[in-house]
């Protein structure tokens, strides 16, 4: 009996872990370093989609997923295994919900900028591509070749756009555990535009080409931080942890990491997690920049 109880007690702990995890949501990568031996050469590299080939924009919202508390009370009368599984099924309604709530304000978010979305409707990710970039179709693939996935943000005023770009390469050694390591390089580039001089709903006003321009920026801007990354033209090693300020709408966001590259519009900064978080310099910057002349400033 005793046994019987220790088994379900595991199994009931194990459910509740499960309810617990992070549900999988496409715009996060869980960081994989790539080994300096697997280091790429840049003239080699190509890049493919992981998806179709159409802009994708989501409007941002706030991602909290509190949920309002209940009193519960659970039957005893069955015993610790069963009050278990009683705060398990409980857990997961609670999860559920969360999701819920979270799928409903990003679809809320989504309606909220939808003159924008109207504006880059049928637009393809390979016409934002700069000239020189390798770009392949998904046939055309090879060991080499970089499987990108790009999703554009708006705030709900649609006068500025961010990216996510989740980066991976297949792991192609024959003493892999694909099950296991199915990947030999991830990561994310999370990179904003610049903070806009008005609160007005500046995408809407500009013309598409100027609209369609900074998308285009922000795509290539990501990709040859992608290319820095796994040619390892990257190293932080001896940098030391900053705390870097990102301008939002309402509330500045803090971040954590260690500088891994600066041009004249943009600090590049390897967060916690090993994400690129790309981080718009302001106006003295910029000017500061320009006069030191860096010599690295991209297009």
């Amino acid at each position: 009996m005793q046994i019987r109880t220790i088994t379900l007690f595991i199994l009931c702990v194990s459910f509740l872990m499960a309810c617990g995890s992070t549900p999988y949501r496409d715009d996060y990568a869980q960081h994989v370093k790539l080994q300096h031996t697997q280091q790429l050469n840049e003239a080699s590299l190509t890049m493919a989609l992981a998806d179709v080939d159409i802009v994708e924009t989501r409007g941002l919202y706030s991602q909290k997923d509190e949920m309002s508390g209940s009193g519960i009370m659970y039957d005893g009368s069955a015993g610790l295994a069963g009050m278990l599984v009683q705060i398990g099924a409980h857990a997961a309604m609670v999860n559920s919900g969360r999701d819920d709530k979270l799928s409903a304000q990003q679809m809320q978010a989504n309606r909220n900028i939808g003159l924008l979305t109207d504006k880059m409707a049928g637009r393809s990710i390979s016409s934002l591509l700069a000239a020189n970039t390798s770009f392949v179709n998904a046939e055309e693939a090879d060991s080499n070749t970089i499987s990108i996935k790009p999703i554009f943000f708006s705030n709900a005023k649609m006068s500025r756009l961010s990216l996510k770009l989740v980066a991976s390469l297949p792991n192609t050694s024959p003493k892999a555990n694909l099950k296991k390591s199915p990947l030999r390089y991830q990561n994310m580039v999370h990179i904003y535009s610049p903070m806009p001089d008005t609160n007005d709903s500046h995408l809407l006003d500009i013309s598409q080409a100027e609209l369609e321009q900074i998308y285009s920026s922000l795509l290539n801007t990501a990709l040859t931080i992608v290319k820095h990354d796994v040619t390892g033209k990257y190293n932080v090693e001896g940098n030391k942890t900053k705390t870097f300020i990102l301008p939002q709408d309402f509330r500045n966001t803090v971040i954590r990491g260690r500088l891994a590259d600066e041009n004249c519009e943009y600090k590049i900064v390897k967060n916690l997690r090993n994400w690129f978080i790309v981080i718009p310099k302001d106006k003295e910057e910029v000017l500061a920049s320009a006069n030191a002349d860096l010599g690295t400033c991209q297009s």
